[in-house]
């Protein structure tokens, strides 16, 4: 089991995800301080953790996550069109969990 947190959950997800192998977890709790981080670090993480689960050759990994409603929510709001899309990638990777 992986829990990153150091420098910060952040920087340490974005810094070490690439080197997650197989048969491990990845335990990311309180889920809005890695999607959420500023930035752009949230949507990096976002897109990190999908290609960890869509690449076979990394596999199998279980992402196990804890998320309040209101973040959810938050993720999952499409922008306006030609307004910034803050959560794209985030929201892709929560997309039917």
């Amino acid at each position: 089991m992986w829990h990153p947190f150091d420098p910060t959950r952040a920087e340490a997800a974005l810094t070490d995800l690439v080197r997650v192998d197989p048969h491990t977890v990845v335990w990311l709790n309180e889920a809005q301080h890695y999607l959420g981080a500023g930035r752009g670090l949230g949507e990096r993480i976002g897109a990190a953790l999908h290609g960890l689960l869509t690449d076979p050759a990394r596999g199998p990994v279980l992402v196990l996550g804890t998320l309040w409603p209101e973040y959810a929510e938050a993720y999952a709001k499409v922008s306006r069109a030609g307004e910034e899309d803050p959560h794209a990638q985030v929201r892709e990777l929560l997309a039917g969990r």
